[in-house]
Formats: C-alpha cells, sequence, structure tokens
C-alpha cells in the first residue's frame, strides 16, 4: 500500500539501478516485444544524464521507487526552428496506478520541456497483451494529447 506523499524529483545515476530493475517488469507486462538489455540500458541513461538534452524523473513513496519517465528533447523534424519532447519510457509500477504518480511525472516532464522552449511532446503508448488500456487513452485525452500515428513493430 502507498503512503500518503509521493514526490517527484530528477533521477541520479544511483537511482538507474532500481529504475533498470523495475523495467524488467514493464518489458515483461507488455507482451515481451522488445528484448530488455538491462546493462545496455544503465550505459546509455549514464551517459544521457549528463548531456543537458535528456532528463529522467523517478517517482517516489518514501524511499521506494514506484515510477519513471525518461526523454528527452530534440529538434522538431518537421519545423526546423522549434523543439519537441520525445519520451522513451514512462511506467509506474501496478500498485502506483491511480495515485497520481503517472500524474506527476508526466507534469514534471512537460515542465521541464517548456522550460527548454519545446514547442510540442510526443508520448508513446505500448499496447500489452490485451491492447492499449482504455483508462490510458482517456488520460491522455484528458491531458489534451492527439492521436497522430501509429506505429506497428515486428520481429526480423
Amino acid at each position: 500500500m502507498l503512503g500518503a506523499v509521493i514526490t517527484v524529483r530528477p533521477a541520479t545515476v544511483t537511482d538507474l539501478f532500481a529504475v533498470s530493475a523495475r523495467l524488467v517488469g514493464f518489458y515483461e507486462e507488455f507482451g515481451g516485444v522488445y528484448q530488455y538489455d538491462r546493462q545496455h540500458f544503465l550505459l546509455s541513461w549514464i551517459d544521457w544524464l549528463r548531456q543537458p538534452t535528456y532528463v529522467m524523473f523517478v517517482a517516489c513513496d518514501g524511499e521506494q521507487l514506484i515510477g519513471a519517465l525518461g526523454g528527452e528533447i530534440t529538434a522538431h523534424p518537421y519545423q526546423p526552428t522549434s523543439f519537441m519532447g520525445r519520451e522513451y519510457f514512462w511506467y509506474t509500477i501496478p500498485e502506483a496506478r491511480g495515485s497520481g504518480a503517472g500524474k506527476l511525472l508526466l507534469d514534471a516532464f512537460t515542465g521541464w520541456l517548456k522550460d527548454r522552449g519545446a514547442a510540442h511532446m510526443t508520448m508513446v503508448m505500448m499496447h500489452g497483451r490485451e491492447g492499449i488500456h482504455p483508462g490510458l487513452l482517456q488520460f491522455y485525452k484528458r491531458e489534451g494529447f492527439t492521436a497522430f500515428e501509429t506505429t506497428v513493430i515486428r520481429g526480423l
């Protein structure tokens, strides 16, 4: 059971070990389409957190990590004079869903992007074994997101 106060803060290199462990569950939950390489995740994010264009936020319930969101700000591919944010992962543990932790993570990332002049942001909705969770789709709509494109994937 979650406590009363959920905090969100920028991740540190030390947080990466807990985040990488949580993401094992994320990829299992969403059908294992991607082969999750924990070592590659750690090495990539250790480097990326040193760069000003990447960020990761963690949500904690006391000392327990209950969620994380990682992304970047980059040049907009269709508007060369503006920037956009791109989310790479956004995950809360099942016990934290509905607690507000996910919204706090999204708000932190959105604020970070706005502070750096981003005009747009993209988020990815993973399809689980049962498809997209209807509550997630409703959440995105409430937050002002519009479906823009659909990406399909297959193994090679």
